[in-house]
Parts: C-alpha cells; sequence; structure tokens
C-alpha cells in the first residue's frame, strides 16, 4: 500500500465531503424568532443507545442552534443580506490534484479576510473530480474587494482547469432557518 504524502492529511482536512445537499425550500417566515434553548436533560447521554430520543432531539436542537441564526446588520438603507458565492468545477482526472493544491492553499487566506464567514470546499461523493466551493460573505462590498484580490485571481486560474464550463452562483440570502422549520412542516401534516 503506498504511504501517503506529508501535506496528503493536511489537504484531506481542508476538503469537506459531505452526503448529497440539496435546498429545502418551505414557505416559511420566522423574522424574529429566537434561538432554541438546548435540552440539558439530553445532555447526559453516556450509557443511552445512539438511537435514543434524547439523543436525536438534542442532535436536532444542535443542528438548528448552528445553522438556523444567521444575524445580519442593518444599516440606515435597511437589512443587509448574506451573500453566498459558489463556484463548481469538473476537473480531469489528470488535474484533480493540482486543483485541489491550488485551492486548498486559498481556503486558510480567505476564511481570515474582513467580511468572510465561510469558505469551504466540497467534493462530490458521486463524481470524485467535481468540487464545490462555497463562501459566505457579510456584505456585498465585501465579496466584492474579494472578488478583486489577488488570491481570486489564483482561484480563477484553478478554475481554468476544469473540463466543463465551471456554474458560478451569487446569491442574497436574507433569512436562514434550520431543522425546526421541518419540524413544523411535519407537524402541520399530522406527521409528529
Amino acid at each position: 500500500m503506498p504511504r501517503p504524502r506529508a501535506g496528503a492529511s493536511r489537504l484531506r482536512a481542508a476538503v469537506e465531503t459531505p452526503t448529497r445537499r440539496r435546498p429545502l425550500r418551505l414557505p416559511v417566515a420566522l423574522p424574529g424568532a429566537a434561538a432554541p434553548a438546548v435540552d440539558r436533560e439530553a445532555l447526559d447521554l453516556p450509557g443511552r443507545p445512539s438511537g435514543h430520543p434524547g439523543a436525536v432531539k438534542l442532535a436536532g436542537q444542535l443542528l438548528s442552534c448552528t445553522l438556523l441564526w444567521c444575524h445580519r446588520t442593518v444599516d440606515s438603507a435597511g437589512f443587509s443580506p448574506m451573500i453566498v458565492f459558489s463556484v463548481r468545477v469538473c476537473v480531469a482526472a489528470a488535474q484533480r490534484a493540482a486543483f485541489l493544491a491550488s485551492v486548498a492553499a486559498l481556503l486558510e487566506p480567505t476564511r481570515v479576510v474582513p467580511g468572510c464567514d465561510c469558505c469551504r470546499l466540497y467534493t462530490d461523493c458521486e463524481d470524485p473530480n467535481a468540487f464545490t466551493l462555497l463562501e459566505e460573505w457579510a456584505t456585498q462590498e465585501a465579496l466584492d474587494r474579494h472578488l478583486t484580490s489577488s488570491d481570486f485571481k489564483t482561484l480563477v486560474a484553478a478554475i481554468e482547469l476544469s473540463a466543463l464550463p465551471p456554474t458560478v452562483h451569487v446569491d442574497s440570502v436574507v433569512q436562514r432557518a434550520g431543522i425546526e422549520i421541518i419540524e413544523a412542516a411535519r407537524r402541520a401534516q399530522g406527521l409528529l
């Protein structure tokens, strides 16, 4: 069995491999909703089986606490939405290592740029040569500064390794909700 290169583990740590992500679109608005409290009783899980209802409840509460709340600043003109920049690239198998080396080197420097809330690189579980770079920015101005930076020029060069035309999206997110939306929809249908 070949021995992994010294930088390979660092590279694997920089790349997250999620399951297939599909957006959940439900017509529910929760303006001004408060973050849910974590059930402290459910935290005492030693000795309980992994499928215990307390474990499931806690997992749901933690997910809603971490996925739900996206507070944005309000300026004199109104609400400032979060900006999500994503690019999907499919590289040839021969270009995979070069692409990963280029983009992985940009992740941490991008994460510390003022206004960057998130910067992640995902690989597709169905196509190991397909990648999605996802960045979340506090304001459009912060993203605009990033798009004119030297780091972004390096990203553009990496994107040019794509075997297919890349898919680029810039989305404005006014509100983000989490797992409680699923619970509300299922409860409304009598499924809970």
